[in-house]
């Protein structure tokens, strides 16, 4: 069941000098080994660069970073990227976290010339807005909550799975005493990934509130039982999950509540 990626778009556009017929570009990864079309084949080393770059994004209110940024980096002869350095820029923020991304990068398969291993300088065009991408779309299968498999449908599959989850998280937190007395509501935001085989690793708080709900709404999520992992290419893969948990008051306004407490 293939579901919508949602996160950021990463349009990724490659800006190259001519190459001869004899030479080959740098690539992010191979697919040979994967039982894929030739058309997925083709697709595949981009779409695990985008898949590679969402997941290892450290940028928080992205839609507050929509813009166009350029950077140019190094594919030396042994695969290692090295001297990224942008070139044009969003915003302090978003160069940096791309530029972390860069630099922790693993190594690609090099170009060559003539069947030899050789160093290019690349430049990669990366659009951030909040949208679709449509590469993702195409090759992502995002992980589950379990319990809905026997629905066919996939509108009403999600549906499912997403009530289970919420009823799971709302059955079995409890709102922290010290935010209760001082009315402490809002939204918590859990980052986690599913891992290849189902199992919610690598919790953290992304937005706390205050008053220990960022703890609680993580003690939580790690009772969460496995999920049915996410696949890229019909192949298992480690997949990144973003979580709002509301906080909300029954009963007294928060006016009532500031009167109280005073």
């Amino acid at each position: 069941m293939k579901t919508k990626f949602p996160a950021i778009l990463l349009v990724l556009l490659n800006c190259y000098s001519a190459f001869a017929q004899d030479s080959t570009m740098p690539k992010f990864a191979s697919c040979d080994t994967l039982n894929l079309s030739a058309e997925e084949k083709v697709d595949c080393p981009e779409a695990k660069l985008f898949f590679y770059i969402q997941k290892e994004l450290k940028l928080e209110k992205q839609k507050d970073h929509a813009g166009t940024l350029e950077i140019a980096f190094t594919v030396d002869e042994t695969g290692a990227v090295l001297d990224p350095e942008i070139i044009r820029s969003i915003d302090e923020e978003t160069d940096q976290a791309i530029l972390n991304v860069f630099r922790n990068m693993p190594t690609w398969i090099p170009g060559s010339s003539e069947g030899i291993p050789e160093a290019q300088r690349l430049v990669q065009r990366i659009q951030v807005p909040i949208g679709e991408n449509t590469i993702m779309e195409q090759y992502l299968e995002m992980p589950r909550y379990p319990g809905c498999e026997d629905i066919s449908d996939e509108a009403d599959h999600k549906s499912c799975w997403e009530q289970l989850m919420l009823q799971f998280i709302y059955t079995n937190i409890q709102y922290p005493e010290f935010a209760r007395e001082n009315g402490i509501e809002g939204t918590v935001v859990i980052r986690f990934v599913v891992d290849k085989d189902g199992s919610v690793i690598d919790t953290e708080i992304l937005r706390e509130i205050g008053g220990t709900c960022g703890a609680e709404s993580l003690r939580v999520v790690n009772m969460m039982p496995n999920w049915i992992p996410g696949k890229l290419f019909n192949e298992p893969a480690k997949i990144q999950y973003y979580l709002p948990v509301k906080f909300k008051l029954e009963g007294q306004t928060k006016k009532e509540r500031k009167k109280k407490r005073n």
